[in-house]
């Protein structure tokens, strides 16, 4: 499903019938909302890669498998048993932040309780966004405590309504993410100077995942990062165990 701007995919992995198997994946980028503690079960691999474009127009939400937008009560009609909910974004476009705004607002307001994961945070950041929604902190000292422009970078302005639904509506709040530090140790091959916590929760991260390292590898090209990048290429080899670590990390994290 999309909403947005128009959206051009270049790859979608898995038959229809196991995407219909697997917890709904709905596109907030920079949040995973999360409807109740404990794991959802695992859906098969993908299958096979499929490849289509197709334009979504703007503010509309479509459902790309059917090719027809949704209105808010069927969307409200899918949501009504999902237990966990990703929402994707572009970074930088607010018409992102203000679909994320207007369906955590209509979740929250349904009655069910809403945890969300954020991916901006590590969890270091948990005490900071707790006296955030409890109205303990103004912006400036919330943005000092969270440590926004070093875990994250982006204008606060961009998210700022955002982050004030969380507060009106007293939303459980989770950073997800990997610190700096873990980052460069994973990119250096040092992973003895990552902690035991998170060394059990990563597991083997040389693994590779064939579909995942291909739709990588297209994705860095597709937007002129990938340069000469190989898949046996040790630049690309670097990359792909950080990738690894965000993906481990914050899906486990979010699960949990």
């Amino acid at each position: 499903m999309r909403h947005g701007s128009a959206f051009r995919p270049r790859r979608r992995f898995g038959s229809p019938h196991a995407r219909q198997r697997l917890p709904f994946l709905a596109a907030l980028g920079a949040a995973l909302g999360l409807w109740a503690a404990g794991c959802s079960p695992a859906g098969p691999g993908p299958e096979r890669i499929l490849s289509y474009a197709y334009p979504v127009p703007p503010e509309v939400t479509f459902d790309l498998r059917r090719g027809e937008p949704l209105s808010p009560q069927q969307m409200a009609a899918r949501l009504a048993s999902v237990r966990l909910l990703f929402l994707g974004e572009q970074h930088t476009e607010p018409r992102s932040h203000a679909f994320q705004r207007e369906l955590l607002a209509r979740l929250a307001m349904g009655g069910r309780p809403v945890v969300v994961a954020l991916e901006m945070f590590p969890p270091a950041a948990d005490a900071a966004l707790e006296d955030w929604r409890q109205g303990r902190s103004d912006e400036l000292t919330f943005l000092e405590q969270a440590d926004w422009y070093t875990h994250w970078g982006f204008p606060w302005a961009i998210y700022r309504d955002l982050f004030l639904l969380f507060r009106e509506r007293h939303l459980e709040l989770h950073g997800v993410n990997a610190t700096r530090a873990e980052r460069d140790a994973v990119r250096a091959d040092h992973p003895a100077d990552l902690s035991a916590d998170v060394r059990a929760l990563l597991g083997e991260l040389d693994e590779t995942v064939p579909p995942h390292q291909a739709y990588l590898l297209d994705t860095l090209r597709g937007v002129e990062h990938g340069g000469d990048l190989q898949p046996d290429s040790e630049g690309f080899r670097h990359i792909y165990r950080v990738q690894r670590l965000w993906d481990r990390l914050m899906g486990v994290r979010a699960a949990r």
